[in-house]
């Protein structure tokens, strides 16, 4: 079990103190400075569960979890002969080593410094399994003098082109031994100096820059090798809100609804065609959706709005080929630290909108554009000090080298990147974001490009946070991060002293595969979801998705338009063939993917557009106009009714936000299990069969004998003994409840 960590003043976020600068009047925007933070009082957050392979060291950086107060650091960790344990104090790291035969779990006694010299002490479990090895194996083919250099690089370590070379063998292959967890992973070979997909793997999916990642899928030898994921104990009663009741909304601004034609502002310049350019939603437009219940309908309870700060008012020429235009309408390209772009409308306009959301009951996260602004922003006018340079000491530019050069890449030429080494980049940084959320009485960001900013920048970000809004207020914000990494990098920024979760692109790239592709079984989705609910922790808030505005939409992969065997970048699919749906069964795919979203841990995020079925491709045919109403054809208006009754269930069963999961069935075609809480059960059962079939489960312990009610039939059946028979209809999702 998971023991909480205290601090001197209390548990969880509601600790420590500050003073923030009179806020001035609207014109003239007081951002606070360092000077108006005090520093902060002693904060410890849990440490959930970590999983590993025994005989392999697990490294924690402690910021995700630790602030120490004014009175410094002390950590003091216990080793025992069932794990080795050390602390670096200049990483801030602990390091845990148990011995190659270890499984089970294993409680690291740890101690930590607070204020007035106080010490409060907890566990770190490890649960461990015995280590899984993946052997790559390369058979250069035939003639030739052959490779020189061989090396294995992907999601498992960073793409790094050192860490696994392959070795030559007498027989003339290469081959390597990597330590892999149980997951899916995208690898290529780095052979002299050329990136190449493995060609004894078959598996592939596009990289993004015109080829292809090949696939590797790592599975557990049982469920037996693992424990099941530890769930935070019941406290026996709630408050009003909670984050894990959250459903996530995405409405970028400009595509979703026109309120105001008056400030629409599309560029008249002919190089930028409609797709790229300005459509004229607004603030106002999502405020009149929100007054007539659009999202309460949806059992949305969270918005995440499109950045908010001005963007140039002329358009960009991408660097990439072909070297398209595009208008700044997305939000990314900030040219003011404190400014509203008119074109979404004006500052009362979006505090009005805030105030319609909160009037009923829904948060709003802004969308927080930290690493990078445009050239025209007056930081990178007069403090060139805070950036980086594009220029790299071998002459190349530093341009979307995302693996290369994390910490320092750039995105395009006029986009430069803040040099997080520069103390008072980072200060005039966090200052500006403390600004947005008292000025607009925000409840939280969505953090972009998480991965290119050190994670030093988050804890520093996390508790500044903390003791200017968090506790102020008493209630968190909920800082929900943007990172495409496997597991383990995208949990560098999550913790309670840094980020609250991050969207879960590991389980999207299942959900995909499993659901819309159904190139792989609903029992790999399931293995996934394990992987994903290990990893993570129960106590993190990581937000699940099917669409995302840089993938292609769900339906295209669905209706078979995505992947295109002739065009292998998404993006140039939606300039030269826009998907279209033309397979009702797309619809079918939808509606199971949906259900599995809204009955998983976490925040789910649903991508406007996506809870009627709406296509695209890439960037930006995945960020077409929002349809309402009559718009919709009777297909998409029964998809867009079946995600209301998702998201009205979800609200009704907390068992499917923060119960109990058991899986009871997991097949190619079939996945059914329980989730419970308290006296709140249901079973989920998603059927991927293109026939009807007849399928019992054992539902007990967590339903007692008697009558229930499947849904959406509303047919009643019987449990008994612990078991239930179902009919299955063909490509469809069954809920079991109480009537």
């Amino acid at each position: 079990m998971v023991k909480p960590f205290l601090s001197t003043a209390g548990v969880g976020l509601l600790l420590g103190a500050a003073i923030l600068s009179a806020r001035e009047p609207i014109g003239k925007p007081a951002i606070p400075t360092s000077a108006s933070v005090q520093s902060p009082r002693a904060f410890l957050g849990p440490i959930p569960v970590q999983y590993a392979a025994a005989g392999t060291e697990l490294v924690i950086d402690l910021h995700r979890f630790y602030q120490p107060g004014k009175d410094g650091a002390a950590v003091e960790v216990e080793s025992s002969d069932r794990c080795a344990a050390s602390f670096d104090p200049v990483a801030f790291k602990l390091h845990l080593k148990s011995p190659a035969g270890a499984q089970g779990l294993i409680e690291v006694p740890f101690h930590v410094r607070g204020d007035a010299g106080k010490k409060f002490s907890g566990v770190v479990t490890l649960a461990l399994r015995a280590r899984p090895e993946h052997s790559f194996i390369y058979r250069p083919p035939a003639g030739g003098a052959g490779p020189q250099k061989i090396v294995v690089a992907g999601a498992f370590n960073g793409w790094n082109k050192e860490s696994n070379p392959l070795s030559r063998q007498p027989d003339g292959t290469w081959t390597a031994s990597v330590a892999l967890e149980p997951g899916n992973y995208l690898y290529k070979y780095h052979i002299d100096g050329q990136w190449v997909p493995d060609p004894a793997n078959p598996n592939r999916a596009p990289d993004g820059f015109g080829g292809f990642n090949s696939v590797l899928e790592v599975a557990s030898k049982s469920s037996a090798d693992t424990p099941p994921p530890v769930r935070r104990p019941d406290s026996g009663r709630r408050p009003a809100f909670e984050w894990r009741d959250a459903v996530m909304y995405f409405a970028l601004t400009d595509r979703f609804a026109n309120g105001d034609p008056r400030n629409d502002g599309p560029t008249t310049d002919p190089n930028v065609a409609r797709p790229a350019n300005y459509h004229g939603g607004d603030w106002k437009g999502i405020t009149g959706q929100i007054e007539n219940g659009y999202f309460e309908r949806l059992g949305v309870n969270v918005l995440w709005l499109a950045p908010l700060n001005l963007n140039p008012s002329h358009p960009e020429q991408e660097y990439p080929e072909p070297r398209r235009w595009y208008t700044g309408y997305h939000g990314y390209w900030p040219v003011s630290a404190t400014e509203v772009d008119p074109r979404y409308g004006t500052v009362a306009e979006l505090k009005a909108l805030i105030a319609a959301a909160h009037r009923r009951g829904i948060r709003v996260l802004a969308d927080l554009v930290l690493h990078h602004v445009h050239q025209e922003h007056p930081y990178w006018k007069e403090h060139r000090d805070w950036f980086g340079t594009l220029e790299l000491p071998d002459g190349r530019k530093n341009l979307r080298l995302w693996d290369e050069h994390q910490f320092s890449t750039w995105f395009e030429p006029y986009l430069p990147s803040f040099d997080f080494a520069n103390a008072a980049a980072v200060r005039a940084l966090i200052d500006n974001t403390i600004w947005w959320a008292r000025e607009y009485d925000l409840d939280g960001f969505r953090l972009d490009a998480v991965k290119h900013i050190p994670p030093s920048f988050w804890w520093q970000l996390r508790r500044d946070l903390r003791g200017a809004i968090e506790i102020p207020r008493g209630r968190p914000l909920y800082l929900v991060g943007e990172t495409f990494q496997d597991r383990a990098g995208i949990m560098q920024f999550v913790g309670p002293n840094m980020l609250d979760g991050q969207f879960d692109f590991p389980l999207y790239d299942s959900i995909i595969d499993a659901f819309a592709r159904e190139s792989s079984g609903l029992d790999a989705l399931e293995k996934s979801l394990l992987a994903s609910e290990q990893a993570y922790g129960a106590g993190n808030l990581m937000s699940p998705l099917i669409g995302n505005h840089d993938k292609g939409r769900f339906m295209a992969y669905a209706d078979g338009d995505l992947p295109d065997p002739d065009i292998p970048k998404e993006e140039e699919v939606g300039w030269a063939k826009p998907p279209r749906v033309d397979h009702r069964e797309s619809f079918a795919k939808l509606a199971i993917a949906q259900a599995f979203l809204l009955s998983i841990d976490g925040v789910p995020m649903l991508y406007y557009g996506d809870e009627y079925g709406e296509t695209g491709a890439g960037d930006p045919d995945n960020r077409r106009d929002m349809r309402f109403g009559d718009q919709l054809d009777p297909r998409e208006q029964g998809a867009l009714k079946w995600m209301q009754f998702l998201g009205q269930f979800r609200k009704k069963h907390a068992a499917l936000r923060m119960g109990s999961r058991r899986v009871v069935a997991s097949e190619k075609d079939l996945l059914a299990w329980v989730r419970a809480y308290r006296d709140d059960q249901v079973l989920c059962v998603f059927h991927r069969g293109a026939a009807e079939r007849a399928a019992e489960f054992t539902v007990g312990p967590e339903f007692r004998d008697g009558s229930y009610v499947a849904l959406p039939s509303g047919e009643t059946v019987e449990v008994n003994g612990g078991k239930v028979s179902l009919r299955l209809p063909p490509r469809q999702a069954l809920f079991l409840v109480r009537r």
